[in-house]
C-alpha cells in the first residue's frame, strides 16, 4: 500500500528478550476453565484435559524467561475461559510449564491450595464465552447469550480482549429447538435458524458492543482449542513486552491499579444484581424481522482489481449510524495465499529469512510467532483498508459527477467485517491444502483436470507447516489487535445469506434513524410553535404585578387557565 509503516512491535531485539535480567520475579499465566465447561456429561473433564495437552505445544515452542503457563479450573464469574496472572518473587515458587501442561489431576494441588493461588491472581485482560449451536439456539428465547455479552461489556476496561465463540456449523441452527421462555419461544431474542443467528451477529457487530467484543465461528472443538491457545500466546507476548519495557525503564512491577480475581468476582455479583433480569440492550435484540433486501440493492459492490484481485467489497448504501458497515469478501483459498505471502514478508522483516520450506516456522518461539502474526495483521489490515478507501474514493467521484451525494468517508467510524468462504472445516481450503501437499509428497494421484492441477500446484507453494500451525493465531491477532470482525462461512449459500441478512438489518436501522430524525424535527417544530404562547403566559403575571404596584393596590396572583 506504500504508506504503511513497520509496526512498533517489530522493532525489537533478538529472541529471548528479558533473559539477561537479574530480576528473580516470575509470572504464571493461568488459563482458567469454567467448571461447567464440558463436551459431554459422560466426560466432564475432557475439554479441560485436551486444553492441558495443547498447552504442551507452548513449551515445545519456547516460553520467555520467568514466564510459565498453567491450566486451572474454577467456577468463573464471567465467561467460560479467563486468564489470570500470578506474580511471584522467586522462580522456585513457580511450577515449570512442562509440569503445568502434562501433570494429571492426581498430582495437582488440592482445591484449597489452588483456590489460595487464585485469590492472589490479577486478571490478565481476556475472557471468552463459548456457545455451541445447540445451546445458543435452545436458550436464546430467554436472552441468555445477550445478557452474557452485556455482563462482559461492563468490564471492557479491564478485559479488553473479549470473544464469543460460536461452535459447530451455522447451518445446523434450524435443527435444534428453542426452549420456551416466559410463555413464548419466539421472543425478540430468539435464534431459530441460520438467518436469525447471522442477524444477531450483525446487530452485535454494528452496535457499540462490537467495538470491544468479537464473534468467531468455529466449526469444531479443535478450532475452539486453537483459538484459546492463540489468545494465550498473545497474552504471553503482551506480558513479556511489558516486562521488557519495565526492565529498560528500571521499574518494578506494581500491583496498584490491577483488578484481582476476588475483586472481579465481587464486581460481577454487583453487576448481576444491578442489571434487570428480563431487560436486554435494545441494539442486541431484534424488534421483529427486517424486510428482505437483496445484497446488490442494500450494498454498493466493488470487485477488486490489481493488488485487490480476489476481494469484493460490500459497503452499505443507506445505513450511516455510529458504525457504517463495510463487508470485505474473500474466498478461503485466496486468503490462504494472501496470508502465506504476508507470513514470508513478516518473517523477512523480523530478520528470519527462510532458507527452506517449513524450517523457519519450527524454530519460532512463542514471542516470535506472535510478533510475526501481529505484523501480518498490520499488512492484511493495510491491504483491506486501502481497498475500502479506494472504493469509497471511486464511488464519491462517480456520485459527485452525477450530482449525487458522497459515498462516505472510509476513515470515519465503521464496522469492518472480513467475510471468508470455506476456509476451515472438512471441505475448507485449509484441509484442501493439507491433502494436496500430502498427495504431492507421495505422488499418489494426478489431478483430473488442468484447473485442478493448477490449484494443487498453487496450494503446494504455500508453507503448509506455518499455515496449519498458526492460522488461528493469525486470525485472532487480526481480529483483536486490528479491530476487524472475522466471519467464517462454510458455503456460498451461507455467504449469500449473511450478506442478505446484514443488508436487510442495516436497511431497517437506516429507516429507524430516518424516522427518529423526522420525530425529532416534529418535536422541535411543535416546541417553536408553543414558545410564543409560553412567553405570553410568563409575561402576563409580570405585567399585572407592575400594574397593581403602580395603582398602589395589593399584589394579586393570577393563576393559569388549568389552575
Amino acid at each position: 500500500t506504500g504508506a504503511r509503516q513497520t509496526a512498533p512491535h517489530m522493532q525489537r531485539t533478538a529472541a529471548g528478550v528479558g533473559g539477561s535480567s537479574s530480576s528473580s520475579s516470575s509470572v504464571e499465566l493461568k488459563l482458567v476453565v469454567d467448571d461447567k465447561e464440558r463436551r459431554t456429561n459422560s466426560a466432564p473433564n475432557q475439554v479441560y484435559q485436551y486444553i492441558r495437552q495443547d498447552c504442551a505445544k507452548l513449551l515445545q515452542a519456547g516460553l520467555p524467561p520467568h514466564i510459565t503457563v498453567d491450566i486451572d479450573r474454577d467456577e468463573l464469574p464471567l465467561g467460560d475461559y479467563a486468564w489470570l496472572l500470578l506474580h511471584q518473587e522467586h522462580n522456585s515458587g513457580v511450577r515449570g510449564p512442562a509440569a503445568a501442561a502434562v501433570d494429571d489431576d492426581s498430582n495437582s494441588d488440592d482445591e484449597a491450595a489452588a483456590a489460595g493461588e487464585r485469590s492472589q491472581c490479577v486478571v490478565a485482560g481476556a475472557v471468552v464465552e463459548r456457545k455451541v449451536i445447540r445451546d445458543i439456539v435452545g436458550r436464546s428465547a430467554g436472552g441468555d447469550h445477550i445478557r452474557q455479552l452485556q455482563r462482559m461489556y461492563q468490564f471492557r476496561d479491564v478485559l479488553p480482549h473479549q470473544l464469543l465463540i460460536i461452535e459447530n456449523l451455522t447451518q445446523l441452527a434450524q435443527n435444534y429447538l428453542v426452549y420456551s421462555s416466559r410463555g413464548s419461544s419466539w421472543s425478540h431474542t430468539a435464534i431459530y435458524d441460520e438467518a436469525t443467528l447471522f442477524d444477531f451477529i450483525v446487530r452485535a457487530a454494528v452496535s457499540s458492543y462490537g467495538n470491544t467484543q468479537k464473534i468467531l465461528l468455529a466449526p469444531s472443538t479443535g478450532d475452539t482449542r486453537s483459538i484459546l491457545l492463540a489468545i494465550t500466546q498473545l497474552l504471553i507476548y503482551e506480558l513479556q513486552h511489558k516486562q521488557h519495557h519495565q526492565q529498560h525503564a528500571g521499574q518494578q512491577h506494581e500491583a496498584a491499579g490491577e483488578l484481582t480475581y476476588p475483586e472481579l468476582k465481587k464486581q460481577v455479583n454487583e453487576v448481576n444484581r444491578r442489571l434487570p433480569r428480563w431487560d436486554v440492550p435494545v441494539e442486541l435484540a431484534h424488534q421483529g424481522a427486517a424486510d428482505v433486501v437483496p445484497p446488490d440493492t442494500a450494498f454498493r459492490v466493488t470487485a477488486g482489481q490489481g493488488q485487490f484481485e480476489g476481494l469484493k467489497l460490500y459497503s452499505h448504501r443507506t445505513y450511516t449510524g455510529s458504525n457504517h458497515l463495510h463487508v470485505t469478501y474473500v474466498e478461503g483459498r485466496k486468503l490462504l495465499i494472501l496470508l502465506d505471502s504476508f507470513h514470508k514478508q513478516a518473517m523477512l522483516e523480523a530478520g528470519n529469512e527462510p532458507t527452506a520450506q517449513h524450517e523457519p516456522t519450527a524454530q519460532l518461539s512463542v514471542v516470535q510467532a506472535v510478533e510475526v502474526a501481529l505484523e501480518m495483521g498490520v499488512l492484511l489490515a493495510s491491504l483491506l483498508d486501502a481497498f475500502v478507501a479506494e472504493s469509497a474514493a471511486a464511488t464519491t467521484g462517480v456520485e459527485a459527477a452525477a450530482g449525487g451525494g458522497g459515498g462516505g468517508d472510509s476513515s470515519s467510524s465503521s464496522c469492518r467485517v472480513l467475510l471468508v468462504e470455506n476456509l476451515v472445516g472438512p471441505t475448507g481450503a485449509l484441509t484442501y491444502m493439507q491433502k494436496a501437499q500430502q498427495a504431492a509428497a507421495i505422488h499418489s494421484c494426478k489431478p483430473a483436470t488442468k484447473k485442478a492441477a493448477e490449484r494443487q500446484a498453487e496450494m503446494c507453494q504455500l508453507d503448509g507447516a506455518a499455515v496449519s500451525q498458526h492460522l488461528w493465531l493469525w486470525l485472532v491477532c487480526f481480529a483483536l489487535k486490528q479491530g476487524w470482525h472475522v466471519q467464517l462461512c462454510q458455503s456460498a449459500n451461507s455467504v449469500g445469506l449473511f450478506l442478505q441478512t446484514a443488508g436487510s438489518r442495516c436497511c431497517c436501522f437506516a429507516q429507524q434513524l430516518e424516522q427518529a430524525g423526522r420525530d425529532s424535527s416534529r418535536r422541535q417544530e411543535l416546541q417553536e410553535q408553543q414558545e410564543p404562547g409560553l412567553q405570553q403566559q410568563q409575561q402576563l403575571p409580570a405585567q399585572q404585578q407592575q400594574h397593581q404596584q403602580q395603582r398602589g393596590q395589593p399584589e394579586l396572583v393570577i393563576a393559569d387557565s388549568e389552575g
